[in-house]
């Protein structure tokens, strides 16, 4: 059975006890998401039961309809399958548990829910981090290929000495359009809020709000909720979901992906041959801000034979950074190996070489007729190097075939090039 949680906690010292009580009887999923921040502190999650029937929920804002199809707008229930009309995505809930619920929602304009967290002791002033889950509903050519799409809101309050409810610093997070999709897609949303200092409370509110009107459309639900306090300030500006290092011909390519991302800058991809010492060896630009997967990839031209271990170090706006986890390739040289870096190619042809044995080469390039246009021949040292056919600049635009042989005439490549 699912569980929900509500912590109280205000001053982290004298509450600590408390705490490690409350993590004890987490249950999985709270074990298995990924904490937003640095020793965050978890406040409150939902993430709505489970159970193979439809309820209410009493944090929900827009009218309960318990049975039949989810026609109404700004209509709601708490279900485990998203699929309340018969157009809708047959999609069980975000959290993954059997029967697992999420509040699904034909949406409209206004809150559709809020809860407040109480504490007996005082909420410190800090970092407040809140994230959710939303999907839409709707498949692309809903509509008539035109739905309107969902945009949540998040509004995150204080009560004050007069008993009024005051915004938080950052407050409202103004959410994204949910885009549709031809398969189900969770999405995370959520912000970071501030509590600002010398402000006494022992409540604090997280509201909700569809920002969209009713009308086809503008469906969609919500699950796995959680509010946390970052004692060191906010959520990390990246979470990285995983990173793989392959070898590819003559170089290894190294890949990575992000849940999401916040004030992301850039990315710096440093390399160890024994774990300790590190050297930059290049620089991707990030998206920037992301809530969805973002896949990128860095492909290194100079292995050493034996151990190369990478990892990816992200920097955001305030030159804050998060280090990825390590991943590492062995590189077993036993022959020569070539890689043509730039197809399509301009002028110049850039070949990367993986040689176990300095040796001579030949490069030939031919038409599609085969005539040979241009040939190079070199001295490819062991190891990785980098050189560059020269000869092609003044071939004309079209398709081309490169072979390259080593000693006693062995093809190291044969491939088609193309130059634009």
């Amino acid at each position: 059975m699912k569980k929900k949680f509500t912590h109280g906690l205000g001053s982290i010292l004298s509450r600590s006890i408390a705490l490690l009580v409350a993590l004890a009887f987490m249950n999985s999923y709270v074990v298995a998401q990924t904490q937003p921040c640095t020793n965050s502190v978890t406040l409150w999650q939902e993430d709505f039961g489970t159970g193979n029937d439809t309820t209410s929920h009493p944090d929900a804002l827009f009218s309960y309809e318990p049975t039949g199809p989810l026609f109404a707008e700004g209509s709601y229930r708490v279900a485990s399958n998203l699929q309340q009309k018969i157009e809708w995505h047959n999609s069980p809930d975000h959290t993954g548990n059997t029967d697992g619920r999420m509040l699904v929602v034909n949406g409209d304009f206004g809150d559709f829910f809020m809860h407040t967290i109480t504490s007996q002791n005082a909420f410190s002033s800090g970092a407040y981090y809140f994230r959710f889950y939303i999907i839409n509903a709707n498949v692309p050519y809903a509509c008539f290929g035109n739905p309107l799409l969902a945009s949540v809101n998040l509004y995150a309050e204080y009560l004050d000495g007069n008993n009024n409810w005051v915004a938080m610093q950052n407050s409202p997070n103004v959410g994204s359009p949910v885009p549709t999709s031809n398969n189900p897609l969770w999405i995370q949303q959520g912000g970071t809020f501030i509590l600002p200092p010398n402000v006494v409370t022992n409540n604090i509110r997280i509201r909700l709000s569809d920002a969209t009107s009713g009308g086809c459309g503008n469906d969609f639900a919500v699950d796995d909720f959680g509010l946390f306090y970052c004692p060191d300030g906010g959520p990390l500006p990246v979470n990285f979901l995983d990173i793989s290092a392959m070898q590819k011909s003559a170089g290894i390519l190294v890949q990575w992906k992000t849940a999401f991302e916040l004030n992301n800058k850039y990315f710096n991809i440093e390399k160890s041959t024994d774990g300790v010492n590190w050297t930059v060896i290049g620089r991707v630009e990030s998206q920037g801000n992301s809530q969805f997967v973002q896949t990128y990839q860095f492909y290194d031209r100079s292995p050493v034979a034996g151990n190369n271990i990478y990892r990816v170090r992200q920097y955001d706006i305030d030159n804050r950074s998060t280090l990825s986890r390590i991943t590492s390739v062995k590189v077993t040289i036993n022959g020569t190996s070539a890689t043509v870096v730039n197809n399509p190619f301009i002028n110049h042809i850039n070949i990367d070489f993986l040689s176990k044995n300095s040796m001579p080469v030949e490069v030939a390039l031919y038409d599609m007729a085969g005539k040979q246009v241009a040939i190079e021949k070199w001295n490819v040292v062991s190891g990785s190097s980098r050189m560059t056919f020269t000869k092609a600049a003044n071939a004309g635009r079209g398709m081309y075939i490169m072979t390259i042989k080593g000693a006693n005439n062995e093809v190291i490549f044969n491939g088609k090039v193309v130059k634009q």
